[in-house]
């Protein structure tokens, strides 16, 4: 999904890192003169400078020097303004390309997409259950087929493999109807290092509902809040954290991770978690199983007079009072301005499921509270694939350091995420 450049005297986001003029810091004012037009939209200079508090001399510098490296390119002059007509700057979609793979329960999607994050190929694979050998097998199958679709001087210009995937493939195996003990070999797996050494490709990995995550807050709401709760809403429901700007990952990877939030306390047994009441399993489990049914429903194909219609209702009274419950209990502990929903559905399920947690909200008692701002997400089906391809142009293109993963050759390495 492109995002639109802001009308002409529209407020811009702010840059908040700050740019410097002395040698020395060449590479880092490049990257924050990416990430300006990144995340705002094709810039004039005298905007770039003002944005990035860089020089104008120093700002035509840097944006001539990556027009010449192909990062840049020239728009068409900008004319009906007072004073001269000025000349917008945006990236070149041929600047870079990346490669965002999502491990999902029931498939594997990869993705090509270009330096303005656009997707331009993709493989899906589907399966019953991810088996890890097979998964492994058609990760590099698929990865050499889009490094393939590129030509010889394309190829110099891919900035790697970052991997979208659930921290815990090994558990829930009954949920998702697999045999007993099929899914154990995942259990401490390093997915990243696998994949480096099947691809050759520098690789990133981040959990699936935080590279959604990660797409929206670049592709989608972007710098509109500085803290959001989101709920991503595929197979399993999942969940992502930014705070000040940055999405936080927490000291074992699971900030956010609303999916395992118990909902409720019980004397006996344990309590059933937020994945039970609002994942599309049990969707697809309320319509039978039946596959094709369960599809159109996602897609929004199922007419609107079918029968299934009234258990696809029931679904969403549900889910909605248990994402409610979810959003209560996290704004009680991490004050946030805005609760996004998403998911892989059609977007006027979305809609409902919005719609839906918004009266559940006012249902609870607020004192000490103050609800967030309830929107839906803009990205949508592809946003865990879309993320994961940001990993490794983040990695190299981003000026300020946040996020803590592992770089290509196994060390701690800062990566970048600058969504400030």
């Amino acid at each position: 999904m492109s995002r639109r450049r802001p009308a002409d005297g529209a407020d811009r986001p702010a840059v908040v890192a700050m740019g410097a003029s002395q040698p020395g810091l060449r590479r880092y004012n490049e990257r924050l003169v990416i990430d300006a037009i990144r995340l705002s939209g094709p810039l004039t200079k005298a905007e770039i400078a003002r944005m990035t508090r860089l020089t104008p001399q120093t700002a035509t510098v840097i944006v001539n020097r990556l027009i010449d490296e192909g990062y840049l390119l020239k728009q068409e002059l900008r004319r009906g303004k007072v004073g001269q007509p000025s000349t917008p700057i945006a990236l070149n979609p041929e600047g870079a390309y990346s490669i965002g793979v999502i491990i999902g329960r029931r498939a594997l999607e990869t993705i090509m997409t270009d330096f303005t994050a656009t997707v331009i190929n993709r493989t899906t694979f589907s399966y019953p259950w991810p088996d890890r050998e097979q998964v492994f097998d058609q990760i590099a199958t698929s990865v050499q087929y889009l490094v393939d679709s590129l030509g010889v001087t394309q190829r110099g210009r891919l900035a790697g493999v970052g991997i979208a995937g659930p921290r815990d493939l090994h558990g829930w195996e009954t949920v998702i109807g697999t045999p007993p003990g099929e899914l154990a070999n995942w259990r401490g797996v390093d997915i990243r290092a696998r994949v480096a050494a099947e691809t050759g490709l520098p690789t990133w990995l981040l959990n699936d509902a935080s590279s959604a995550c990660l797409a929206e807050m670049v592709l989608g709401i972007a710098r509109q809040h500085r803290s959001v709760l989101y709920l991503y809403i595929a197979t399993f429901i999942g969940g992502g954290l930014v705070l000040g700007g940055q999405i936080q990952v927490g000291a074992h990877g699971n900030a956010g991770a609303l999916g395992s939030m118990p909902l409720q306390r019980r004397d006996t047994g344990v309590p059933p978690q937020l994945i039970e009441a609002a994942s599309l399993y049990t969707l697809r489990a309320a319509l039978g199983g039946d596959g094709a049914t369960y599809q159109a429903a996602i897609d929004g194909t199922l007419p609107a007079d079918a029968p299934e219609q009234a258990q696809i209702s029931a679904w969403v009274d549900e889910a909605a009072r248990a994402m409610a419950f979810a959003i209560v209990a996290g704004i009680s502990v991490v004050d946030i301005e805005a609760a996004v929903i998403d998911g892989v559905m059609h977007r006027g399920l979305i809609a409902r499921l919005v719609d839906a947690v918004r009266a559940e909200l006012h249902r609870y008692n607020d004192d000490g509270l103050v609800l967030p701002e309830l929107r839906p997400g803009a990205v949508g089906r592809d946003a865990r694939q879309r993320g994961g391809a940001m990993l490794p142009l983040h990695a190299r293109f981003a000026p300020s350091n946040s996020l803590f993963l592992k770089d290509e050759s196994g060390e701690d390495a800062e990566f970048a995420l600058n969504i400030d």
